[in-house]
């Protein structure tokens, strides 16, 4: 696909989740609009949009499918923001910081609503599976919020338990372009695949993450893999382990998303090449 077949592609991605509040009231709108205008990497956009285009669907359906999965990310972050009291998201102010808690939780609300809508739309005869397939996404990624929320220090914390809280809260969402793609171009047989590729990439994403953050999430007392890693037996450098397990990570997310039929998660697997080729530098 050239370049500017996916620009244009993620540009209607991007008007659709805008229009997609063009009639709510005007305070929602305004602070939905705040937060989608903050930018962000778009990666479910992009990994929508370039599976759809591998796997031959039709430009609606591929616009639909990644403006869902990345308005229902978005909803995740404006309810984060609001659990974790953090007052900045991509260095503006958060929608709960500028319009209140109550607001913010409306917008999340809503943008959920819309993610589904966008998906009914679609008309395509594996509807009913790709509803089925976005609330389980959803559901999984609350479940796994919620056991973050449930650690209250590091030190009881095993890391096979960080690991799961890790992954269970942050892949749903990564696969969910992958999957509704998948099923739409009937090739429900790589599902388990993609769902593999996308719990190593978002181990892999967290674990260098808290490298990052160990002194923010230590103030907050947040669950971050070098401050687990700390307390457990025979671990004598713990940023190198991090690192470690979250380079291996990064190899088999890249090995699994590659294996997809058609070239569907190449872009997976170019993320999760960079990443680890960068931390490769690093080291050298």
């Amino acid at each position: 696909m050239s370049k500017g077949t996916r620009r244009k592609l993620l540009s209607k991605v991007e008007a659709k989740m805008v229009s997609a509040f063009g009639s709510s009231s005007e305070t929602l709108g305004r602070a939905a609009l705040h937060h989608l205008e903050g930018g962000g990497s778009r990666v479910r956009a992009r990994l929508a949009v370039d599976a759809g285009v591998a796997l031959n669907l039709d430009e609606a359906t591929i616009t639909a499918i990644a403006a869902s999965s990345e308005l229902v990310h978005n909803a995740s972050l404006i309810h984060d923001d609001i659990q974790d009291g953090e007052q900045l998201r991509r260095d503006r102010p958060a929608v709960w910081n500028k319009f209140g808690m109550d607001v913010a939780i409306c917008v999340g609300d809503a943008m959920l609503s819309n993610a589904a809508t966008m998906l009914a739309l679609t008309r395509t005869p594996v509807l009913p599976e790709l509803l089925l397939t976005f609330n389980r996404c959803v559901l999984e990624t609350i479940h796994g919020q919620c056991q973050d929320l449930e650690v209250v220090s590091n030190a009881g914390l095993s890391f096979s338990g960080y690991s799961r809280i890790a992954t269970a809260k942050s892949a749903p969402l990564l696969a969910l372009p992958l999957e509704l793609s998948l099923i739409t171009a009937a090739r429900d047989d790589w599902l388990m695949l993609a769902r593999e590729a996308a719990t190593n990439f978002a181990l892999a994403y967290q674990i260098s993450d808290d490298i990052e953050d160990q002194l923010r999430d230590a103030a907050q007392g947040s669950p971050n893999a070098v401050a687990v890693l700390q307390n457990v037996d025979g671990v004598v450098d713990p940023v190198a382990m991090a690192t470690r397990v979250a380079d291996e990570a990064w190899a088999a997310a890249a090995c699994q998303a590659s294996a997809l039929p058609d070239g569907a998660g190449e872009t997976m697997a170019e993320m999760a090449r960079r990443r680890l080729s960068s931390a490769l530098e690093r080291v050298a």
